[in-house]
């Protein structure tokens, strides 16, 4: 918004701006706030109001709406064997200790809100976190969101419940190197909107619905989507761009 040039239309923009404060305590009532504005124009809902000063418009939610707002409330842990069930096995070029989780809010594809939990390298938290933290306020839906453990480790039976995931102690397919979810620095999202499309073979196999890419529907993720932008900033790498394009994976090395 750009700010009020005239000193008295200043003065009443910041004194509206204390008053609608002052309603979220439920001091003021928005007629009251109206009536400050001197009639310049307020619609009110209930849970908030829009105010118009000097031809700009600025809207005051009130402490109702404020309380009600779902947030992605994102708590971080560590990890205890246990919670990792065989998805950690000797070998593997994580150590435990290094593990952490993150649980987090997320919607599903009905709208509905959902606790999930994602397990990922430490050094990764803050960046894993942002990302989801944006995805739930953009509304951009995640199906599941449990450790792979769940689907007893199986990248595959993960991939068809449409489950996003972290760290999986597990080699790249066809290869005998370590994969980057091995190493907690690689996150899948919505596998199932967002295949591995290769050219004699898809993963999840049970995903042919979605190797086409438009149009966009909820959960499919491409460059532009809020995700997307939130780990190239920080310079991951999507993998939609690879010549074999893996949809739902981002990750820290590019691999």
């Amino acid at each position: 918004m750009n700010s009020v040039s005239n000193p008295n239309l200043r003065a009443l923009s910041l004194y509206i701006a204390l008053m609608a404060l002052i309603i979220g305590l439920g001091g003021v009532s928005q007629a009251d706030l109206a009536h400050a504005a001197g009639g310049q124009g307020v619609a009110e809902d209930g849970a908030s109001a829009m105010v118009v000063v000097g031809g700009e418009a600025s809207t005051f939610v009130g402490a109702e709406q404020r309380a009600t707002t779902p947030k992605p409330h994102a708590d971080v842990s560590r990890v205890r064997r246990a919670d990792l069930g065989n998805s950690w096995v000797k070998g593997c070029p994580t150590k435990k200790r290094k593990l952490r989780a993150i649980d987090i809010n997320h919607w599903d594809y009905d709208g509905e809100l959902l606790r999930g939990r994602i397990i990922v390298h430490r050094k990764v938290v803050p960046v894993v976190r942002k990302a989801l933290r944006k995805a739930f306020k953009a509304g951009f839906p995640i199906h599941e969101m449990s450790p792979v453990q769940k689907y007893d480790s199986s990248d595959n039976k993960s991939m068809r419940a449409d489950n996003t995931s972290g760290f999986s102690c597990r080699r790249i397919p066809g290869s005998t190197r370590w994969s980057e979810h091995a190493k907690g620095i690689a996150v899948d999202i919505n596998p199932r909107r967002n295949p591995h499309v290769f050219s004699n073979k898809l993963l999840p196999g049970n995903a042919k619905a979605y190797v086409k890419r438009k149009p966009v529907q909820a959960g499919m993720l491409t460059k532009r989507s809020v995700v997307s932008r939130v780990f190239r900033k920080k310079g991951w790498t999507w993998g939609g761009t690879y010549r074999n394009p893996d949809y739902q994976h981002y990750s820290r090395s590019g691999y």
